[in-house]
């Protein structure tokens, strides 16, 4: 799995149906009474984000939409005639013109002048009709949901790439990286219309906590930062040492990173004078996961990986013996205000520190990886940095991600027997339900607590959903 992306908008317009009270009315006169009685319902459907009302009844087991309802917020022209007794469904987009037609007397549809299969009920002079088929049939894109009776409709088709990393940008809209089978982009996506608004050939980037800019480091160990809304590009090319884990300052003026081939160093750039500063050379190598403890002092925290040892054979110089009891990874802090300040190893056990975070009170919690046993649970583990004693939280539970939403929320994920739960850590140490996904979160993002962001699907097809208020909306393919 690749590391780890508002408000909705009202785009679509109602139409007027003045024209299609003719229609119905000829419908009505043309066609026999049906001795089905059925029973109208009005159902919600979600079009570009905006919330309509449709008709429906029941089918059987299958429930049924008005056609005049759903042209209506399709924008589709509809036309009844008389003498053959059928009704026409029509759109024209550029040179693409799509039409629809259904005999009220010999049951027939058609599709451009073929024989097409839909279901559609004449229930008084109304036609109801399968709004799968019928969205796909115009063009439209029926959503995969969960936690919602509402139906999602986009009039615009969703992303189709491995998408494994989002994140929210200004205006709630997101920075979706992905695959496809010719390139490797990061894309600004809508999240309500799902309109691509722009393509941008960069991946690993880092957004500004404001969501104006993001950083990324290129092949040749140069920072780039990138405005995301002009997608203007500036290079800090004084220093091209190798750098890993980028972070911004709280006032997102400055650039942190890890620096040089053994990870040893933690560094700073000023983007308003382009200066380059070391502010910790502390010998620590195998630095990852940087995090600001503090900004006054200036204290960060970072996971270092502890490897495995190996006997040499002095004579063939082969390794002949691996000793991995004690690799894994801990936490260590250091107060980069202090000239020369030397790292605090906070923790020291053999287990992978997943996910660490600085919490709100300034504890550090982390999901406890077992090194020696894949199928054990991950544990929630916050770490108390003025006493350095860990202790586990909701033992029991089976936990695979912990992060914080971009407005200070802590938020974890735990497994169940299908699918994930998100919870919100409150400051009291309790779990409060966010919401449930029958699929596995490979990364989650969040602007807040109603309005988040995951991936979702095996490595190579991996997929995004936006969750807006608990409802799970598919956004890529």
């Amino acid at each position: 799995m690749k590391k780890v992306i508002p408000a909705l908008v009202v785009a679509s317009t109602i139409l007027t149906s003045q024209a299609l009270p003719s229609l119905h009315e000829s419908v009505s006169a043309a066609t026999k009474v049906t001795t089905v009685k059925y029973v109208t319902v009005k159902k919600q459907i979600s079009i570009d984000g905006a919330l309509k009302n449709i008709s429906t009844i029941q089918n059987g087991s299958k429930t049924l939409y008005s056609l005049k309802d759903l042209s209506s917020v399709f924008k589709i022209t509809t036309s009844f005639n008389k003498k053959t007794n059928t009704a026409d469904f029509k759109m024209v987009s550029g040179k693409s013109k799509i039409t629809l037609s259904y005999n009220s007397k010999t049951k027939v549809t058609l599709l451009n002048n073929k024989k097409f299969s839909a279901s559609i009920v004449d229930n008084k002079g109304v036609l109801f009709g399968d709004l799968n088929v019928f969205a796909s049939t115009f063009g439209k894109e029926v959503l995969k949901t969960e936690n919602t009776s509402v139906v999602y409709i986009s009039s615009l088709k969703p992303l189709q790439a491995d998408t494994y990393e989002t994140q929210f940008i200004a205006g709630g809209k997101l920075l979706i990286t992905g695959d496809t089978e010719t390139a490797s982009n990061s894309y600004i996506v809508n999240p309500v219309t799902l309109k691509v608004e722009k393509t941008l050939p960069y991946q690993d980037l880092t957004v500004s906590n404001d969501g104006k800019s993001a950083v990324f480091v290129d092949d040749e160990g140069i920072i780039n930062i990138i405005d995301l809304n002009t997608a203007k590009v500036t290079k800090f090319d004084q220093n091209v040492e190798p750098k890993t884990s980028t972070i911004w300052s709280s006032d997102n003026k400055k650039i942190y990173y890890i620096e040089g081939d053994k990870n040893a160093s933690i560094s700073e750039l000023d983007i308003a004078t382009g200066t380059f500063k070391v502010l910790a050379a502390d010998n620590v190598t195998n630095k990852s996961d940087l995090m600001i403890a503090s900004t006054s002092p200036l204290k960060f925290v970072y996971n270092v990986t502890k490897t495995a040892t190996s006997t040499v054979d002095p004579v063939t110089g082969e390794q002949t013996e691996i000793d991995d009891s004690t690799a894994g990874q801990d936490l260590w802090s250091i107060d980069t205000s202090v000239t020369g300040a030397t790292a605090l190893q906070l923790t020291n056990s053999s287990d992978n520190k997943v996910f660490p975070t600085v919490l709100p009170n300034g504890f550090y919690g982390y999901l406890s990886q077992s090194t020696e046993d894949e199928n054990a649970l991950e544990k929630l583990i916050i770490h108390n940095p003025l006493n350095n004693q860990s202790m586990s939280l909701f033992n029991g539970k089976d936990f695979s991600l912990l992060t914080k939403s971009m407005d200070g929320k802590v938020l974890v994920v735990q497994k169940l027997a299908k699918g994930n739960q998100v919870f919100e850590l409150t400051e009291s140490g309790m779990l409060k339900p966010i919401f449930k996904t029958a699929e596995t979160i490979n990364s989650l993002t969040a602007l807040n607590t109603s309005k988040l962001v995951f991936t979702y699907g095996d490595e190579g097809e991996e997929k995004t959903a936006y969750v807006n208020n608990g409802t799970v909306i598919n956004i890529t393919k």
